[in-house]
């Protein structure tokens, strides 16, 4: 899958949680209180950061 098809999946995602804004030009990410929890990588890849609790579950 191409980038531009994974950036508009993860706008798409997004948009289904108000509050959260995309943000980033060369890197597309969210961040809640300045921490990134999540972006699109260069190559596509999508990167979600969990907490200690979610990883262990």
């Amino acid at each position: 899958m191409d980038r531009a098809a994974v950036i508009a999946i993860y706008d798409r995602l997004i948009s289904l949680h108000p509050g959260l804004t995309r943000k980033g030009k060369a890197t597309a990410y969210t961040a809640v209180n300045g921490n990134m929890f999540s972006f699109v990588g260069p190559d596509g890849e999508m990167c979600i950061r969990l907490s200690k609790a979610d990883i262990a579950a």
